[in-house]
């Protein structure tokens, strides 16, 4: 837990900063989608980002204003009959 609260008659919420034990449950809710359809979202959605990082780690924005329109990316569009 990030937060915990400390009980009556107070009932705030304090960050916890090691004084409870904290858990994290990985694969705890059954996925929406695959690992490898979410792993090629976000490819997609790095490429078509108007920002970079530079070495530093900072953000920059890209030369051009709509850089999917002009990077010659082709998306695939579903058939249509």
């Amino acid at each position: 837990m990030k937060t915990y609260s400390e009980g009556y008659p107070k009932n705030k919420r304090v960050v916890n900063h090691g004084e409870l034990d904290q858990y994290i449950s990985l694969n705890a809710h059954p996925a929406i989608i695959s690992k490898e359809l979410f792993d090629k979202a976000c490819a997609m959605r790095e490429e078509r980002s108007n920002t970079i990082k530079d070495t530093n780690g900072s953000n920059i924005r890209k030369t051009t204003r709509y850089s999917m329109k002009k990077s010659g990316v082709e998306i695939d569009k579903p058939d249509v009959d």
